[in-house]
Parts: C-alpha cells; sequence; structure tokens
C-alpha cells in the first residue's frame, strides 16, 4: 500500500511539474516565430506581455488578442523592451534640453514619459518645484500646494525607503471639521454594439472576413556565402629563460644550492584569417485579413444625484443594440475648519460610512503629510472610516 502511494503521489507531482511548464502559445513580435515557451526559440526575445489599461489583466502577446476579454477595453499595441528603453531616453534627453532652457512644462511632460530611466523621476520633481514657486508667484496657490505636496510625499517615500525604521507619528496631523452638505451620484454606462474594421495576420474568432493579402510578414537571415576575414589575435611565447636558486637540507646542519630555470613569457600578435558568414535578409510574405467586427463601447450615462440619504438608480430604457455596462456610484460630504469658515473641503468615502454623518456633525479628520488618503477617526483616535479626498 505504502509502494502504491509512492507512485501515486509521483506521477501526480510529474504532472503539476509538466503543467506549470507550459506556456500558451504566442506570436514572438520580432521575428514572427510561434513558441510555447518562456523564449523565442528562434530569436531569444522572452515573452512579452501587454497589460489591459481597462482592468490590469495581462496577455500574451497574440495577434489575436485584439480586446481584453474581462473588461472588453482595446489593448495597446506592442512595444519591444528596446523600443521603450529608446523612447524613455528620447524623452529623457529632451526633458533635460528643456529644463535647461527653463522650459518647465514640456519638461515636465518628458520628464513624465521617460518614467525611470536615469535620474528621470528625481529631475521631475525638481521640474515640480520649479512649477509650484511659479504658480505660487502667479497667484495659482492651490496648483502650487498641489504639486508642492507631490513633491514632499517623493522626497517622504524615499526616506522611509532609505530609513524603514523611522518614526511615522510626525508625519501624521488631526483636525477637526463641521459638515456642512451631503451629496450623492450613480450613474449606469450604457453600451453600444459597434461594427469596426482591422487587418491582421490571423482572423480573429467571430470577425468577418472582408479581404485577405499577402503582404510583408518579416525577414528570414539566409546563409550566401563566406568571407576572409583577418582578425588580430594573440598568444603567450617564451622569450627566455631566468634562473633561481633553492637550498635544500643536507642532514647535517648544512644546506646545498639548488639551481633551476624558469621561462619567462612575452604576448606575441599576429594576424589570422577566418571565414565569416555573409547573410542576406529574404523577405517572408504571408496572408493578412482583413475583417469586420462587433463589439461593445460606452455610448451614454444614466445620470441620478441629490443631496439627501436616499440614492436611487436610474430606470433602465435599453434600445435594440444596447446593454448595461458598468455601474458607478460616488457618496460625497463636504467640511469647513471648526475654526477657520473660509476653508472648504470635499471627502469621498463608502455608502454605509456616509449614511452615518449628518449635517452639522463635527468630525475628527487624521491627515497625512505624505499624501497617504485621510480616514475620520473617533475621541480615542482610532479609525473608524477611510476617506478620499477630492480636489
Amino acid at each position: 500500500m505504502r509502494k502504491t502511494a509512492i507512485i501515486v503521489f509521483a506521477i501526480l507531482l510529474a504532472v503539476v511539474i509538466s503543467t506549470s511548464a507550459e506556456v500558451a502559445e504566442w506570436v514572438c513580435p520580432e521575428c514572427g516565430t510561434m513558441s510555447t515557451t518562456n523564449f523565442c526559440t528562434r530569436c531569444g526575445t522572452e515573452r512579452p506581455l501587454i497589460v489591459c489599461p481597462g482592468c490590469g489583466e495581462e496577455y500574451t502577446v497574440d495577434p489575436k488578442a485584439l480586446f481584453c476579454g474581462n473588461c472588453g477595453t482595446k489593448l495597446p499595441e506592442y512595444k519591444s523592451r528596446e523600443t521603450i528603453k529608446q523612447e524613455q531616453k528620447q524623452n529623457y534627453d529632451l526633458g533635460v534640453e528643456k529644463q535647461n532652457t527653463g522650459d518647465l512644462f514640456e519638461a515636465h511632460e518628458a520628464f513624465t514619459l521617460a518614467g525611470n530611466y536615469l535620474d528621470a523621476e528625481e529631475r521631475l520633481m525638481d521640474v515640480k518645484r520649479l512649477l509650484s514657486d511659479q504658480y505660487w508667484e502667479e497667484g495659482k496657490k492651490d496648483e502650487s500646494w498641489a504639486l508642492l505636496a507631490e513633491v514632499m510625499a517623493y522626497q517622504q517615500a524615499k526616506f522611509y525607503e532609505a530609513n524603514p525604521d523611522a518614526d511615522h507619528k510626525f508625519n501624521e496631523k488631526r483636525v477637526n471639521v463641521r459638515v456642512l452638505s451631503l451629496s450623492w451620484k450613480r450613474n449606469i454606462s450604457i453600451e453600444e454594439h459597434q461594427e469596426f474594421s482591422e487587418s491582421g495576420w490571423s482572423l480573429p474568432d467571430g470577425a468577418e472576413q472582408t479581404d485577405v493579402k499577402s503582404e510583408l510578414h518579416h525577414y528570414d537571415q539566409v546563409l550566401d556565402h563566406y568571407e576572409d576575414k583577418e582578425e588580430q589575435r594573440s598568444r603567450q611565447v617564451i622569450d627566455h629563460y631566468e634562473t633561481y636558486y633553492t637550498y635544500s637540507d643536507n642532514g647535517n646542519g648544512t644546506f646545498a644550492e639548488v639551481l633551476h630555470e624558469r621561462p619567462v613569457y612575452e604576448t606575441e600578435y599576429y594576424t589570422e584569417t577566418v571565414k565569416t558568414p555573409v547573410y542576406n535578409s529574404v523577405p517572408v510574405y504571408q496572408e493578412k485579413y482583413y475583417y469586420k467586427f462587433w463589439r461593445w463601447v460606452p455610448s451614454r450615462d444614466l445620470t441620478t444625484t441629490g443631496d439627501d440619504h436616499d440614492p436611487y438608480w436610474h430606470e433602465l430604457d435599453l434600445k435594440e443594440n444596447e446593454r448595461e455596462g458598468h455601474r458607478t456610484e460616488f457618496y460625497r460630504f463636504t467640511v469647513c475648519g471648526s475654526e477657520d469658515k473660509s476653508s472648504i473641503v470635499s471627502y469621498r468615502l463608502a455608502e454605509k460610512d456616509w449614511k452615518e454623518i449628518q449635517v452639522g456633525d463635527v468630525l475628527r479628520i487624521n491627515s497625512q503629510l505624505s499624501g497617504a488618503d485621510p480616514y475620520i477617526v473617533d475621541s480615542s483616535g482610532k479609525r473608524i472610516a477611510g476617506l478620499i479626498r477630492e480636489k
């Protein structure tokens, strides 16, 4: 019985290992080869992933995957790592140029697109700080404070990254506020079934083909001939011999001198003729499909709003080619400082917590200088509801 159990376990383990090693079939974006491994077996390109901008779902690059199967968002065009790096470098160089000439808005945009290339993040924070000063001089205090808060949050994050054991208490600030008003908003996105035209190297499921053409897909590198090429090489050769001495014990209290020789080498350079392969780029044509397909796209919204505690959804009135899409809901309250009545701020929070708040209530809100989301606390400082501050 024990032997049988061990055999069964070994079989199951082999199945698990073989299953985990399998990768869905994908088309290499660099050379067009179909692969089922993590790296292209032809050119060595790593299996690339595309992230849906709508919901974050990850997809292997696939000509058939035009839209996200989770949310319907059109997937972005694949860019190789080399292309992304080149674009980041171009934006970084442009940002440095614009920063040096004082074009802060263009520098801000360029460094943002440069991502984490070299010190782009640090330069972006410098530009934000300069823009904050500029906004302040122009009287745009809200914009100035918003940029300055981003800079402070970045600096503080760097500080805590370098000092993970640092005390966070000084980062907190608590204020008492009075609720001035309540509001809610509910929205139903209505989607419409529309026809689109696209092309690709394969025909997606459900698409209606309109045309097919033989077009250039990629180039194959084919050996044409060999060329003689001279290459400089080096080797170690004996230049001369040097002598040295050791001493052997004679066993009677005396020593005998023993003479030795050892080679001394030098580097000799020489030219060698080698055969170097020469390749031709041969175009490879494949059938490219042109087709039509239908997909659901947002077309209109059904919105309801109010300032009471009785939110409701709009009645659905769908046409023949429409369907209900995403539903969103927001619950807000506006407050002013218990002492400074001119400082008015709006917050969003969960419906269940929002329904517990009444106009005129005095709340204690804990905010953080790092820019993290604030929250409501009770008299003992215990967190009771998370908030999102609206700009």
